[in-house]
């Protein structure tokens, strides 16, 4: 999750920077929407994957450089299910021209419209966005090495606005789906210095498990644009829906603050409420290599009081016990759990 959480940010970016200089080339007396081809080669060059620009480019001149690209598709990986890895109804971004001089980026709100993700992974384990990562990774390194480029530290951001955005995600190797739809994102300034603050609503769906819930998160980056790793903040977290094949009531909810360091690869949530149904449960949570197969993770939980036979009916359709012999049960402790 750590890499797709970057690639996420990176390929986002990395697209809305290059539509945004591939136009800045193109003489300003001139209309975009002839230079489709040479733009598109220009994405191609940079990650590897073809690129169609199926509809018009808006654009506007001075003092930014406003573009909006229309029916913008991205091509999957060969040998993967679906024709596009990304289908893009609108993207815009505006740029500072003078600044570009001086060789730093300055870019105003970037709004993302009416966007589907087709994220897969096979049953041998490699991943449809993966080369674009590996193609992006290799650019970078050679940015760092040329003094002529920009660096992230000349880079500024005023927002991104992501609006009915669909993420389907397929992992064949663990049997794994999981839909996303009407996901709304407001990201607040990004520069080297500053936390980000980020505020997501969304809709979650794992047809095979039967969940399906509505998200709420607020949460804050550190270090996005910095060399050191990402840490995330999470000042608010709410999971609301059902589970069962949608017969069960099911709810999450941050108590208190919680963080994330890619860097170390942590992860720490210092209460939670969850509830199932009639069972409430009070945990913590930390982990360790919580990105990898071997991740660690441990807590300590306290259930209250309820009636476990009838919560097991609810669940299997058949009683534990014909007595009342757990119609009061509660529990306290601590549990470990840790990947293969």
């Amino acid at each position: 999750m750590k890499k797709l959480f970057k690639w996420l940010f990176r390929i986002v970016l990395t697209l809305v920077i290059l539509l945004v200089l591939a136009a800045v080339i193109l003489p300003f007396v001139i209309d975009p929407n002839d230079y489709k081809q040479e733009i598109e080669g220009k994405i191609y060059d940079k990650i590897g994957r073809q690129v169609h620009l199926q509809g018009d480019i808006g654009w506007k001149v001075f003092p930014w450089l406003a573009l909006t690209f229309n029916d913008v598709q991205v091509e999957n990986e060969k040998g993967f299910k679906d024709k596009n890895m990304m289908d893009i109804k609108q993207v815009s971004a505006r740029v500072k021209i003078m600044p570009l001089i001086s060789k730093k980026i300055e870019i105003g709100k970037v709004n993302l419209q009416d966007a589907k993700f087709n994220l897969q992974i096979s049953k041998k384990g490699n991943s449809n966005w993966q080369s674009i990562l590996h193609k992006l990774e290799s650019k970078a390194d050679k940015v760092a090495q040329s003094k002529d480029k920009p660096s992230s530290s000349e880079i500024n951001i005023e927002g991104v606005e992501l609006n009915d955005i669909q993420v389907n995600y397929t992992d064949l190797q663990s049997n794994t789906r999981l839909n996303v739809t009407n996901l709304n994102l407001s990201v607040g300034k990004i520069n080297k210095k500053d936390p980000v603050k980020v505020a997501s609503k969304m809709h979650l769906a794992m047809p095979d498990s039967g969940l399906d819930v509505d998200l709420i998160a607020d949460i804050k980056a550190n270090n996005l644009l910095a060399d050191a790793g990402i840490q995330v903040d999470i000042d608010n977290l709410s999971i609301v829906g059902k589970m069962n094949n949608k017969t069960t009531p099911v709810s999450v909810n941050l108590q208190k603050p919680g963080s994330i360091d890619l860097g170390k690869d942590t992860l720490s949530l210092p209460e939670i409420l969850l509830a199932i149904g009639d069972v409430k449960i009070t945990t913590n949570l930390s982990a360790k290599d919580f990105s990898k197969t071997n991740s660690q993770l441990a807590g300590t939980y306290q259930i209250s009081a309820f009636d476990l036979n009838e919560f097991l009916e609810k669940m299997t359709g058949a009683y534990f016990v014909t007595n009342d012999t757990l119609s009061d049960f509660s529990s306290s402790g601590s549990w470990t759990m840790s990947g293969s």
